[in-house]
């Protein structure tokens, strides 16, 4: 059904890979597109990270990071922006096993850590 769907108006690898996706190979699509994400990016020698915020990045904003990033990694790192308001401010950004959380939620919790003990 897939391929009939997408057969001449995506490449070859999407349908390929759409297939795949919806085969139970994976818990959810999302998950599987998660993860061919990741190889696609790998192919391209590029990395990719999750940025949650509570709002929409300004794209000067997204700029920066995304250069900051590269700069950290000696290579491309293309962002995927997550926008959660229950992070109230702030950013997580994951990649890989990284993960760098300065969420508001992220820092009020280790403040009170700290005041309990």
């Amino acid at each position: 059904m897939v391929r009939g769907l997408l057969e001449g108006k995506a490449l070859p690898a999407t349908v390929t890979l759409s297939e795949q996706a919806l085969s139970g190979s994976y818990r959810t699509v999302g998950v599987a597109l998660e993860e061919y994400q990741k190889v696609a990016a790998s192919v391209n020698d590029e990395r990719v990270a999750e940025v949650r915020v509570a709002q929409p990045l300004a794209e000067a904003d997204r700029v920066r990071l995304e250069q900051a990033l590269s700069r950290q990694y000696d290579r491309e790192v293309h962002l995927n922006v997550v926008v959660d308001p229950t992070l109230l401010g702030g950013m997580r950004v994951a990649i890989g096993d990284d993960v760098i959380d300065g969420t508001v939620v992220a820092r009020l919790d280790h403040a009170r850590r700290k005041l309990a003990g």
